[in-house]
């Protein structure tokens, strides 16, 4: 029974009243229904936008009702909930005048609390302008549904142990190929599987990543998940992301493919530098060097050694003291003589980079200095 109230196509709550009804207010009397063979009402699935059966189902959420009815008069199908638990009827929505044959039919879930339902399905003539009996189907078999909230998901930072004190990610020390930068966590997992894609947060960074863990369509029902940096990223530098910004978003869609558009709950972005990297330089023969007028009169060389040394160059330079005694060659350090019989103390420095051929600033540069002495 339902009220003709009920047939407006709102979700109506059944609830018990206990006790006596005083006064015998019939204002929302219930309207009989009456089983009629001719009236049929068979649910045969409970489906997604994806057209596959689910048993589950987002809080607000849309399943689709796939039914074998006939229209006779002006008969519609109705949705009965029921308490899984208990067995009591709760919850009552007409969705759509009958159509004759196997189709599917829209079931709107607003306004329904998560929780555990069976659900069955009528085919009923309707009539609100009486409170009359009116036929009805026989209610169908009973179908599990289950609506929970929807997934959401966040992002953490965790960057791997080797960066300097003060940095969270270094380059060439844990943004390494392989490595992760990052975790990506869901509470409440809502409909599981879900599939992930990582989007552009403003620039194409978001290629240098990918999650961990998914299957061959990009889904999941674990957490959390690794976001790592990809083999063959294209920002890598001798294995590493080179020193930068990056930026990428996570979002994630449930197996119904709900929210069909994402929300600040399905999908989350974030950014992280690469700080550069501090080199280290020494010369190879750091102590005083000492030359009379007569021996510095032969070129020779004075040259430092880099950690790291890939992708570094180092550049020589004459940088105190009676600087008009020598001069030095800026990429090889020879030094020579330019004293003109003048004698004196002068002070060399060797700075490393950054190689310019490279097209990259992943270091932050540092020198050494040494002191030569002419007598």
């Amino acid at each position: 029974a339902a009220a003709a109230g009920y047939s407006d196509g709102t979700l109506q709550r059944y609830q018990k009243t206990i006790g006596i009804l005083g006064d015998k207010d019939i204002t929302d009397a219930m309207q009989l229904r009456i089983k009629d063979s001719t009236l049929t009402a068979d649910l045969l699935d409970i489906k997604n936008n994806n057209n596959n059966s689910v048993t589950q189902c987002v809080e607000n959420g849309e399943v689709y009702l796939r039914i074998n009815a006939n229209k006779v008069q002006n008969t519609h199908i109705s949705v009965l909930l029921y308490d899984r638990s208990t067995n009591e009827l709760i919850y009552y929505k007409v969705i759509s005048p009958s159509n004759n044959g196997i189709n599917n039919y829209s079931f709107n879930l607003t306004g329904i609390p998560i929780g555990k339902y069976n659900l069955a399905v009528l085919n009923e003539n309707i009539d609100s302008t009486s409170t009359r009996p009116v036929i009805a189907s026989a209610v169908s078999d009973l179908m599990p549904l289950e609506i929970v909230k929807p997934h959401k998901i966040t992002y953490t930072k965790t960057p791997l142990s080797g960066a300097s004190a003060g940095k969270e990610y270094e380059f060439s020390k844990n943004v390494n190929a392989g490595q992760a930068v990052g975790k990506v966590t869901v509470n409440p997992t809502g409909v599981t599987p879900l599939t992930y894609t990582l989007e552009t947060n403003g620039d194409n960074s978001y290629l240098n990543f990918e999650i961990d863990g998914l299957d061959s369509n990009n889904a999941s029902s674990s957490t959390p998940l690794n976001v790592k940096i990809k083999s063959g990223a294209p920002d890598l530098v001798n294995g590493g992301l080179k020193a930068g910004t990056y930026k990428f978003c996570v979002s994630a869609k449930d197996a119904n493919g709900d929210p069909a558009t994402a929300t600040s709950d399905s999908k989350v972005c974030t950014s992280f530098t690469v700080e550069k990297t501090d080199l280290s330089i020494a010369f190879n023969d750091p102590t005083q060097t000492k030359k009379s007028i007569s021996d510095a009169a032969t070129s020779w060389n004075e040259t430092a050694t880099a950690n790291p040394n890939a992708g570094t160059k180092i550049t020589y330079s004459v940088s105190g003291g009676d600087i008009s005694l020598i001069s030095i060659n800026p990429d090889t350090g020879a030094i020579t003589y330019t004293g003109s019989n003048a004698f004196g103390k002068v002070k060399i420095k060797a700075t490393v980079d950054d190689d310019p051929t490279t097209g990259n600033d992943n270091y932050n540069s540092a020198f050494v200095e040494k002191e030569i002495v002419i007598y």
